[in-house]
């Protein structure tokens, strides 16, 4: 090999040398960021809906079905591609109280987003879905709330549809608690109480 050889296989193993090391520190630096994101989604979600243990306001258990007895209150836009995803996968589902969504947005796309959802789901569109949205607190969407006895015991954002399962699941805890592995179950935060 020729001076100039080595000279360009130096400079070659230099250059690959620095790109992993720009390659780790990104790696590093979404890590970083990702742990951050996350502690702010549970802040967050700590702040939506009404707080555990509230009972609901007269408005809500009058708009929605079985809302004094045991049910289970989905905020869905029509907009959101996400809640369109959990709406497409909740046929199935192993809930025992009756849910209702309620749907905002446009009436042609919420037509799009109610076609999505099992039968025996009941739908409250705009303007009543957001005036009953706006009683729970709720801002966030996908987000259900988990009534019993017209107070609030469980909610959570969902991130898949099996998450409305997965507020029957939870320890009785008196506030919201975060999940430690989202990763492994797709739920930001969750909480129940008696």
């Amino acid at each position: 090999m020729t001076g100039l050889e080595i000279a360009a296989l130096v400079a070659g193993a230099a250059w690959l040398g620095v790109l992993s090391l720009v390659a780790l520190l990104c790696v590093r630096q979404i890590a970083i960021l990702t742990v951050r994101a996350d502690n702010a989604v549970a802040i967050v979600m700590d702040e939506d809906g009404l707080p555990l243990g509230v009972e609901v306001p007269a408005e809500v258990t009058e708009a929605v079905p079985d809302a004094r007895r045991n049910a289970i209150v989905v905020l869905m836009s029509a907009t959101c591609g996400p809640c369109r995803e959990v709406a497409a996968t909740m046929d199935g589902l192993a809930v025992p109280d009756p849910i209702t969504v309620l749907l905002t947005g446009d009436s042609e796309q919420r037509d799009v987003v109610q076609a999505l959802l099992p039968p025996g789901v009941a739908t409250l569109a705009d303007p009543p879905a957001a005036r009953i949205a706006g009683h729970l607190k709720i801002r966030s969407s996908p987000f259900a709330m988990r009534l019993a006895e017209g107070t609030v015991v469980a909610k959570a954002y969902l991130s898949e549809s099996r998450t409305l399962e997965r507020l029957y699941e939870q320890p009785q805890a008196k506030e919201l608690i975060p999940v430690k592995n989202a990763s492994e179950t797709n739920l930001e935060v969750v909480g129940s109480v008696d």
